[in-house]
C-alpha cells in the first residue's frame, strides 16, 4: 500500500546523548521500505554507523522516488562514519540529484566536504555553490562562505571574495564557533583539532581549526570547529556532534 510519512527526526531533541539524524522532508512509497530506513536511521543514531549503512544500502535498493534519495543520503553519511570515503562520495552524489532542495542541498555540502579534504577545492567550491543555490538561511550563508574559502584553496581570489565578502557580511552580527579545548601545547592542540573534524565531517561542518587563544591570562591554543551566525545555531550543532567536551564561544577577531 502507497503513502507518504515525515521522518523521524526532523527537529533535534534537545538534551539527547545520542547524534540524531535529521531532516529530511516526506518518504513516500510502501510500509516495508519506510520501516528499512526507520531502522537505519534509529542505527545511527545509536553510533551504530557499520549497521546503518548496510541498513541504508538495503533501504535505497528496495525503494524509489524521494525515499531512494534519502536512503542514499544517510548511506553516505554513514560511509564517512566508517571511513569510506570514496563510497560515501557515491551515494552523496546519488542524493545530490534529490529534488528536495534539503536533501540535495545537504549532500552537496557534505560532498564539498569530502573534496576538500581529498584536495579538489575547486570542485569543492562548485559543490558548496549548487548548495548555496539549494539552501535557505544561516544554511545557505554557510554553504556560500565555505564555497570561498575553497575558491581561495583553489587559487580563485576573485571568486573567494564575492562569496567570502557576502557571507562575512551576513554572518558578521555576533559570529560563533564550537570550542574543543584550551591547550598551551600545540601539538595537543592539533590532535584536538584532528578529533573535532572527524566528528565534523558527518554534520558538513569543518575542518576545525588551531588558533591562539588566552585563558585566565595563559597564552596557548584553542581548537574550534565552524562558524555560526547565532549561538543558538552553534549550540544545536554541537548537540549534534555529541562531543560532551565542547562548549560554544564567540569568535575573537584577530
Amino acid at each position: 500500500m502507497n503513502g507518504s510519512r515525515l521522518l523521524p527526526g526532523t527537529l533535534l531533541r534537545l538534551g539527547a546523548p545520542a547524534l540524531l539524524f535529521w531532516a529530511i522532508g516526506v518518504v513516500g512509497g510502501c510500509a516495508s521500505n519506510g520501516k528499512q530506513l526507520d531502522a537505519a536511521i534509529g542505527s545511527y543514531n545509536a553510533g551504530r554507523y557499520q549497521q546503518a549503512y548496510d541498513q541504508a544500502r538495503q533501504a535505497r535498493q528496495s525503494s524509489s522516488g524521494a525515499a531512494r534519495f534519502e536512503s542514499a543520503y544517510l548511506a553516505g553519511l554513514s560511509a564517512i562514519r566508517i571511513e569510506r570515503p570514496l563510497t560515501a562520495r557515491t551515494y552523496l552524489e546519488e542524493a545530490a540529484r534529490s529534488r528536495d532542495p534539503l536533501v540535495s542541498g545537504r549532500a552537496e555540502v557534505s560532498l564539498g566536504t569530502l573534496l576538500l579534504e581529498d584536495g579538489e577545492p575547486r570542485q569543492a567550491a562548485r559543490a558548496f555553490d549548487r548548495a548555496a543555490g539549494k539552501l535557505t538561511g544561516a544554511d545557505r550563508v554557510r554553504a556560500k562562505y565555505r564555497a570561498g574559502l575553497a575558491y581561495r584553496a583553489a587559487g580563485d581570489e576573485s571568486a573567494a571574495e564575492t562569496r567570502l565578502s557576502d557571507g562575512a557580511q551576513a554572518l558578521t552580527p555576533g559570529r560563533f564557533t564550537i570550542q574543543g579545548g584550551f591547550f598551551t601545547d600545540r601539538l595537543r592542540a592539533v590532535r584536538r583539532a584532528e578529533q573535532l573534524s572527524a566528528e565534523g565531517r558527518t554534520w558538513s561542518i569543518g575542518p576545525a581549526t588551531v588558533v591562539p587563544a588566552e585563558a585566565r591570562g595563559t597564552t596557548g591554543w584553542a581548537a574550534q570547529i565552524g562558524d555560526f551566525p547565532t549561538r543558538t545555531d552553534a549550540e544545536l550543532t554541537r548537540r549534534r556532534l555529541g562531543d560532551s567536551k565542547t562548549f560554544v564561544t564567540k569568535i575573537v577577531a584577530p
